[in-house]
């Protein structure tokens, strides 16, 4: 992996966007950093008890991908708290075999329904990807996801609107919400929204008028308005309580594998070394160009909020995160080369990204 300077305190390096060290070179992000407080179990139950038996057939509706949280999540409402769930899955067409099979697996095992809304991204994918490769910014990363926040909480809600139920639950993390995607708009601009125009502008790639009715819807259903929901998404889906399970319950990676193990018979592709978002395959062309471009990922800040909320030791993070960005270039060239080769884009399209790692000495 790169060589840079990080954090003392967590892991965050010299390439993160606004980062400054003091003294002790401890980060300003350690410094204004705030344990995430939980709203607690109790609050929980009493939550799921004022929905429960509201609606027709189900309590609540669940978003799930076959991935870990998210099934645990499914497991904890069905067999722990007794919700009666339907299970909402969105298939954007890119989604890991893997997570496939733990889908089918854990809802048999659970004996919850399930609504499935397919919705082919891979157009907004292929152009998007290209698009970057022409002008490579990392602060246009996340475009590569382009329809996907829109598909998962609108799909959701409009499933619990159809089948009248009450109460949408998802299962995003505190220590998983990231802040540099923003941060790379701000470097430029003091508001996100001013900074992702800039992008769009200078880069007419991305722009297709088919393209543009997405761009604005995935633009309101993204986590900077779920955090808390803003009013529009209010408006929109009135009809729904949207809810984060890991509000109230602490997130803790350990007991939600080991549970997910032993009780439902849940598993992680066999060549990945991390259980965390092996369930979309763009996940993979996002840690590729993260690390092309900045030299680090997602994965950088997740540990790095572990280490300040006590679940992991800096010293175990790090080596962790090293471990799992070498499994990355052995699997990770690998995934990306046949979805390319799927998706019918030239290989070629990775030679900026190369080149932009190789004239910053960034990247792995």
């Amino acid at each position: 992996m790169y060589e840079m300077k990080r954090c003392s305190r967590c892991l965050l390096p010299e390439t993160y966007p606004n980062i400054r060290y003091n003294e002790e070179g401890v980060c300003n992000y350690c410094l204004a950093y705030r344990p995430a407080e939980y709203i607690g179990e109790e609050k929980l139950e009493e939550l799921l008890d004022s929905y429960r038996n509201k609606g027709d057939n189900y309590d609540c509706v669940v978003g799930v991908s076959g991935g870990r949280d998210s099934t645990y999540m499914l497991y904890m409402l069905t067999k722990v708290y007794n919700m009666r769930v339907l299970a909402y899955n969105y298939d954007h067409g890119l989604v890991s075999q893997q997570a496939k099979v733990n889908l089918k697996r854990v809802l048999d095992a659970l004996g919850v329904d399930l609504v499935t809304i397919k919705h082919d991204q891979t157009k907004y994918f292929r152009n998007n990807l290209i698009a970057l490769s022409k002008k490579p910014s990392p602060a246009m990363v996340p475009a590569l996801c382009l329809g996907c926040r829109y598909g998962v909480l609108s799909g959701a809600c409009k499933v619990a609107m159809k089948y009248k139920v009450p109460l949408v639950v998802f299962a995003s993390s505190k220590p998983e919400r990231t802040s540099f995607k923003n941060e790379f708009f701000r470097t430029r601009f003091n508001r996100r929204m001013f900074g992702m125009l800039s992008e769009l502008l200078n880069n007419p790639s991305y722009f297709k008028p088919s393209f543009i009715p997405m761009y604005i819807k995935d633009y309101f259903h993204d986590d900077s308005h779920r955090y808390p929901l803003s009013p529009i998404l209010r408006i929109l889906y009135r009809k729904v309580r949207i809810m984060e399970f890991f509000d109230y319950i602490r997130w803790d990676e350990k007991k939600i594998e080991d549970t997910l193990k032993t009780k439902l018979g849940w598993e992680k592709p066999k060549n990945v070394k991390s259980s965390w978002r092996f369930d979309c395959l763009i996940h993979y062309f996002k840690d590729y160009v993260y690390l092309k471009l900045v030299g680090f990922t997602e994965r950088d800040e997740l540990m790095s909020n572990m280490i300040r909320e006590g679940l992991i030791s800096r010293k175990e993070a790090l080596l962790r995160l090293t471990g799992e960005y070498e499994n990355l270039q052995s699997i990770g060239k690998e995934i990306i080369d046949d979805v390319l080769m799927k998706l019918n884009i030239s290989p070629s399209v990775l030679h900026n990204f190369e080149k932009y790692a190789k004239e910053r000495g960034q990247g792995v």
